[in-house]
């Protein structure tokens, strides 16, 4: 490759503006002096060119300005390109400038390489940890008490989706006898008889009809509202058929985790800071549980002791 802004960022003339981007992230956290105190001086010039390449690649005019120079056949170091002397002044002030533009203010790369080095040391002690059987069996364990809860919240979903069920076929017993009640009212309705001496007073007053009206309207109210109760009871039994499907699947997918915990041998790092936050809390709970009421006592005593140091030391001041 020929000596170019091009050549100073390794990539090609044909490279997209994210890929000019990319190159001089590498290079610049590379060559940056902080991070090569031994050969600084070389490392800075290094970090110059650079700088200098990037500064006239990310601006799509300057870089076909630039383009257009090298076309035309007058080709040279990246420091003398034609059209654009005025980058051969290109300071260290202005490279730090354009760094910062870049990547905010640092205030050190020797700091950034460090980070970037514990972070990959991480990774490697993430993998080493994960391989460890006492993790894996820490792990394990933390995983077998999430199916546990899991299967005691089906245990949990299912005894309410059966309580919403018999809710269910009562209301739908109720509705049935009630209908069933109907029926029998107006068949007997249908079939009664009456003296003339009846018929001529219902013609004349209307009782009898008064009374079937109401029987009828009060009838057709408690039959809205027992179907009105069913649709309800329907709604709310569906969506305890839904949670415990859900509550199911989160069982068997808690019951499939132990599995490939105990069978793959690897766990990841977060898994294992879990079980540890986990094992802690359970140590602390059973500690917890073994002071019970004594925790209260103790705390008393020490409070009774600590006035009892304060006195006698002020008896012995005084």
């Amino acid at each position: 490759m020929e000596c170019s802004y091009y050549a100073e960022l390794e990539i090609p003339p044909s490279a997209s503006a994210e890929q000019v981007k990319a190159a001089y992230r590498r290079l610049a956290l590379l060559h940056h002096p902080d991070k090569n105190p031994s050969g600084a001086a070389a490392s800075a010039e290094k970090f110059n060119r650079i700088s200098q390449a990037f500064s006239v690649l990310r601006d799509p005019k300057s870089r076909a300005d630039y383009d257009e120079s090298r076309s035309t056949g007058r080709r040279g170091h990246c420091a003398t390109a034609p059209k654009l002397s005025r980058q051969s002044s290109f300071s260290f002030a202005k490279a730090q400038l354009l760094f910062q533009e870049v990547f905010g203010e640092l205030p050190s790369l020797a700091g950034a390489a460090q980070g970037l080095a514990s972070a990959t040391g991480l990774t490697a002690c993430a993998e080493t940890v994960g391989r460890l059987e006492t993790v894996r069996e820490a792990v394990a364990e933390h995983k077998d008490w999430i199916a546990q809860g899991a299967g005691a919240e089906v245990e949990e979903k299912l005894r309410i989706e059966r309580k919403c069920r018999k809710e269910v076929e009562q209301l739908l017993s109720r509705l049935q006898e009630h209908e069933s009640s109907l029926a029998a009212a107006h068949e007997l309705r249908k079939n009664r008889t009456f003296s003339l001496g009846e018929d001529l007073w219902e013609w004349l007053h209307g009782e009898r009809k008064a009374a079937d009206d109401c029987f009828d309207n009060y009838a057709a109210v408690e039959t809205r509202c027992l179907k009105k109760e069913l649709r309800s009871a329907e709604s709310v039994w569906e969506e305890s058929l839904r949670l415990l499907s859900e509550a199911r699947a989160a069982a068997k997918a808690a019951r499939q985790e132990v599995s490939r915990v105990r069978k793959s041998g690897v766990v990841s790092l977060s898994e294992a800071a879990n079980a540890s936050t986990f094992l802690l809390g359970s140590f602390a709970r059973a500690a917890g549980a073994e002071k019970g009421e004594g925790s209260n006592k103790l705390r008393v005593r020490i409070q009774r002791d600590l006035v009892a140091r304060k006195w006698s030391e002020h008896q012995t001041y005084v």
